[in-house]
């Protein structure tokens, strides 16, 4: 099974959220109307969650944030996504630093995400779901 970390970081405002464009998909998605995604990426050996957030976040961004909080894993026989929220103004420093591009989006704007993102950023917004986990099969 392949760990992976996703994170949004929003402005303290809870208006802007950081998000990375995709420029690859993958084979038999049809993203390309909705390219914006969350930021991470895989976790190492010996690394947790909130490690690898920490760690995913400063190379794609150039940004520093402590203040990750999980909020939601989703599960799938070969995969696993433990999703992170942050807020802080330092969204406004985030830059590019892969082969992606980072962009500043209204946080409540659903249309230009990918799909699969669609309930999940509301979630992120949504206090009363702290700490909440789901889990889907095949």
């Amino acid at each position: 099974m392949t760990n992976y970390v996703a994170g949004f970081l929003f402005d303290n405002k809870r208006e802007i959220v950081a998000l990375v464009k995709k420029r690859k998909f993958p084979p038999g998605a049809n993203w390309s109307k909705n390219p914006f995604n969350a930021i991470g990426g895989k976790i190492n050996e010996h690394e947790t969650s909130f490690e690898a957030m920490q760690r995913e976040f400063t190379e794609e961004t150039g940004v520093s944030i402590n203040g990750w909080q999980w909020f939601l894993t989703l599960c799938h026989e070969n995969w696993k996504v433990y999703f992170y929220k942050a807020f802080s103004d330092d969204v406004f420093n985030v830059k590019t630093m892969e082969d992606e591009e980072i962009f500043l989006r209204n946080a409540t704007d659903t249309n230009a995400v990918v799909p699969n993102l669609r309930w999940i950023l509301p979630l992120a917004l949504d206090e009363s779901q702290q700490g909440t986990a789901m889990a889907t099969e095949k």
